[in-house]
């Protein structure tokens, strides 16, 4: 049995590796949030400050709507690998495993050690593969720090678990639940009260020190809306597919046997927080790494428990390999490599990979919306023909492009601009248009 669940999760992992070995052409250069992160350490790298002024302006700027730490840490890999995106990456997806094995450690806290290797290959589902061990992410960061909070927390080092708790915070600040609702339900309203003036005092300090930080993060996360109700049928579909797809279901249900009830109710918690964010413009499945990594503490607690766990751990295999197979990252590798044969020159597009100077437009949008930051400028450009190519996704002006430019930034597109052609994947049609002849 001990070997059984040893090669199992060891196939787990050299097929992750061979996987992403193979289709990876440029890592950083396929997936949008990748691209935003290494734009942003390499002008940090250049002396730029992390939280520019954004307000008032008419020219677009790197912001950074999130914590500074995960920034940082990435500008040191930069710096650390004088600029090689591709072993950043790797730091990356080795903090990413890191995190997965420390999940295993937690589970084997409560359920012996004999459970490390299958709660890993619970970890390593498609969800955080395709999402977040392949490209440097915020929530990388922030999870490893979360996962040694938890960690500290199951060994009762409550100083320990604070501290971590703090670097996955100032990682991102939608890390902000999971310990503070451990420290309610366990009735440690001391440690509770000590954490939340810790948090404060963060954001207090950050608020003195940093004069963009009020800009970038707080007036940001305040600006984003919520969509309308018509579209929470869309999502409650889209959360249930995602839970489906990756074999969360099976999980869950094994996880109804788990003696850590603290832990199923604060999945629960997540989930719901999850879910509500979920439906803020511009959201992705990224709201629910911090679920999914308690989810599989939980399921490893419970598959202790099953008498034959063979099934299980095969079960969780057949699903691995199945949703690697149906993966979008191919087509997304492959739509970038057909747009790289057309375009040339001065590229505007509303996705950071594709766009000449990798600005984020989602974010400036935001800006755009609550008229704190103006397209005046931008707007001229397309206007007078300044770029050679302009990419956008989808072939009409709703859904993924509105959330990323302003309404009348695709109407003059549309006015002086013709369609060119149009690439199909399996995800996204990208519309690439040239300006007009005569």
């Amino acid at each position: 049995m001990k070997k059984f669940i040893y090669y199992t999760s060891l196939l787990i992992v050299i097929t992750y590796i061979v996987y992403f070995s193979l289709i990876i052409y440029d890592v950083g250069s396929w997936e949008y949030g990748g691209c935003v992160i290494l734009e942003k350490v390499q002008q940090m790298s250049q002396g730029k400050p992390l939280y520019p002024h954004v307000i008032g302006l008419n020219e677009p700027v790197y912001t950074w709507p999130y914590m500074p730490l995960s920034a940082v840490i990435y500008e040191y890999y930069y710096l650390l690998f004088h600029g090689n995106i591709k072993l950043l990456t790797f730091a990356s997806f080795i903090m990413f495993v890191m995190t997965g094995v420390i999940t295993g450690i937690i589970a084997s806290k409560i359920a012996g050690k004999n459970i490390i290797l299958p709660t890993l290959a619970m970890f390593l589902t498609p969800i955080f593969i395709t999402k977040m061990g392949s490209v440097p992410r915020v929530d990388t960061v922030a999870l490893f720090f979360l996962s040694l909070s938890i960690l500290e927390h199951e060994h009762k080092h409550d100083k320990m678990s604070t501290i971590y708790f703090l670097l996955a915070f100032l990682s991102k600040q939608t890390y902000i639940f999971s310990l503070p609702f451990l420290y309610i339900y366990e009735k440690k309203f001391k440690n509770f009260a000590v954490l939340i003036s810790a948090l404060l005092l963060c954001l207090l300090i950050l608020l003195v020190v940093s004069t963009g930080f009020y800009e970038n993060v707080i007036l940001f996360t305040r600006s984003q809306t919520i969509d309308n109700l018509a579209k929470i049928y869309d999502y409650i579909n889209f959360t249930l597919s995602m839970y489906f797809v990756t074999g969360m279901l099976v999980m869950f249900i094994i996880s109804l046997q788990t003696r850590k009830k603290n832990y199923l109710y604060l999945f629960i918690l997540l989930s719901l927080i999850a879910s509500v964010m979920m439906m803020k413009s511009g959201s992705s499945v990224n709201y629910y790494y911090q679920p999914l990594f308690v989810l599989s503490i939980i399921a490893g607690d419970a598959l202790a428990k099953i008498k034959r766990p063979k099934i299980i751990l095969s079960t969780i295999l057949i699903l691995f390999i199945l949703q690697l197979a149906l993966s979008s990252v191919p087509y997304r590798v492959n739509v970038l490599k057909t747009i790289d044969r057309i375009v040339t020159g001065n590229v505007f597009s509303d996705d950071a990979c594709i766009d000449s100077n990798h600005y984020d437009w989602f974010f400036l949008n935001q800006y755009g919306k609550k008229g704190l930051w103006s397209w005046n400028k931008v707007s001229m450009s397309i206007a007078l023909h300044k770029y050679d190519y302009i990419v956008l996704y989808n072939q009409t002006y709703a859904g993924y492009v509105a959330q990323r430019i302003d309404s009348n930034i695709y109407t003059i597109i549309t006015q002086k601009y013709d369609t060119y052609t149009t690439v199909v994947d399996k995800v996204n049609t990208v519309v690439i248009y040239t300006p007009k002849r005569g």
